[in-house]
């Protein structure tokens, strides 16, 4: 899933405008907070713990700078 979440944060960097934001609701957080810090022009603004059908997920904030 890396290598998915490294192609979908560049696109995202790609197409937001100077400080637009993305919402992203992923059950696997560790691998994009991994992703994240290979995409410098993101940043993770907040992030909410949630469980989705009764399984762990997570909600990012993003911003482009």
């Amino acid at each position: 899933y890396g290598e998915f979440y490294q192609q979908m944060l560049a696109e995202m960097s790609r197409i937001l405008k100077k400080e637009g934001n993305a919402i992203i609701l992923t059950a696997r957080a560790e691998e994009l907070k991994t992703a994240l810090h290979q995409a410098p022009q993101l940043t993770e603004v907040s992030t909410i713990s949630t469980l989705v059908n009764g399984k762990k997920a997570t909600v990012f904030k993003l911003t482009h700078v």
